[in-house]
C-alpha cells in the first residue's frame, strides 16, 4: 500500500520514460521478447470471451496466433486488430508519434488498485490530437 501523498503525473511519467530508455538500452534498442503474450477481451453485455495467444517469433513486433478461443468475433473485431496496430506502431516511424509522453498525452493521476499483488497508480490519459493509434483511457 502506498501511504503519503501521491506523486503527480509528471513524477510518474518521468519515471516511465526513464524506464522505457533503460529497457532500450539494456536490448539495444530492439525487443528481444519472444514470448507468447495471451490476451483475454469480455464483454459485458453478453458476457462473451475470447482467448488469443501470440508470439513474436524473431523478436520483432511482428507477431504469429499460436492459438485461439472462445468467442470468433472478438478474434476477428478486437485482438489481431489489437497486434496489428502493435505491430504498425512499432516502426521507425510511428513510435515517435504514438509513444505514451507528454508530447503525445495528457496524463491524470486518478489514484491506486492492487494488481498482482502490487499497489499500481492509476492515471486516465487523454490524446492530445486526433490520430489513428493514439487512444483515451486508463493505464495502471
Amino acid at each position: 500500500m502506498i501511504s503519503g501523498p501521491l506523486p503527480t503525473a509528471e513524477e510518474i511519467v518521468t519515471r516511465m520514460g526513464a524506464r522505457d530508455v533503460q529497457r532500450q538500452v539494456s536490448h539495444g534498442g530492439i525487443c528481444r521478447d519472444a514470448a507468447v503474450r495471451t490476451r483475454e477481451p469480455t464483454s459485458p453485455q453478453t458476457r462473451r470471451n475470447a482467448r488469443s495467444s501470440a508470439r513474436r517469433p524473431d523478436g520483432t513486433k511482428h507477431f504469429e496466433v499460436v492459438s485461439e478461443e472462445g468467442w470468433k468475433a472478438a478474434h476477428k473485431h478486437v485482438l489481431r486488430k489489437m497486434l496489428e496496430s502493435e505491430s504498425d506502431t512499432s516502426r521507425p516511424t510511428s513510435v515517435r508519434k504514438t509513444k505514451l509522453n507528454p508530447e503525445n498525452y495528457d496524463f491524470e493521476v486518478i489514484g491506486t488498485e492492487p494488481v498482482a499483488d502490487r499497489t499500481a497508480y492509476v492515471l486516465e490519459i487523454k490524446p492530445k490530437r486526433k490520430e489513428k493509434y493514439l487512444f483515451r483511457g486508463r493505464i495502471w
